[in-house]
């Protein structure tokens, strides 16, 4: 049966039931993948849209996709919070059981996809409320802002002789650090709604 993903509830419940398979985020190895950045700001977007940090509302975690195709979910974002960048975000990327995610993470991790891009709709009274409901990972979004500022693995339960738990693949010096974070838990299993 082939399903129709044009609508956004049909892609997510497809992409949650991809990232939900046994393996994609517990395959057995000790390493967990990362990417960080800002996903939204204050800014017009390419389309004149603008997606403002401070009317977001989030239930965590929502699916990371590549290039907002629901038939590749990547992972999913575990962490958002409003900084002076914009609307910074946090994603667990799954393991390589999901194939094109093993080739996406290269990618990432080479730089050739850098940027980060948006999907959600306007909530009643439409007083500049709205739903995040995806990010997508791509080679160039519609917000000039949105971008993945580090890329990274981290050895969970293993802390290196210097001190290091994790291997930075790529990092720009955009990178603002949030002071308080709304998270999912680190599976990204959990829900939990977040409105900032």
């Amino acid at each position: 049966m082939e399903r129709d993903l044009s609508l956004p509830s049909m892609g997510r419940a497809y992409a949650d039931e991809l990232l939900a398979q046994r393996g994609v985020f517990d395959d057995g190895s000790m390493v967990r993948r990362y990417i960080e950045g800002v996903c939204t700001s204050d800014r017009e977007n390419a389309r004149g849209r603008v997606f403002s940090p401070a009317g977001a509302t989030a239930e965590l975690p929502i699916p990371l996709l590549f290039s907002h195709n629901w038939d590749l979910p990547i992972g999913r974002v575990v962490e958002l919070q409003i900084t002076p960048r914009g609307l910074w975000f946090r994603a667990r990327i799954a393991d390589a059981k999901l194939e094109w995610a093993q080739t996406i993470w290269e990618s990432l991790t080479s730089g050739r996809i850098a940027a980060v891009s948006v999907f959600g709709w306007d909530l009643p009274p439409y007083d500049g409320k709205w739903a995040l409901f995806e990010v997508s990972a791509c080679a160039k979004g519609a917000c000039p802002d949105a971008t993945i500022d580090i890329v990274r693995s981290e050895v969970h339960g293993v802390t290196y002789l210097d001190g290091r738990r994790a291997t930075i693949h790529r990092q720009t010096n955009k990178h603002v650090e949030p002071s308080h974070r709304r998270r999912s838990t680190d599976s990204g299993t959990a829900s939990s709604g977040v409105a900032f």
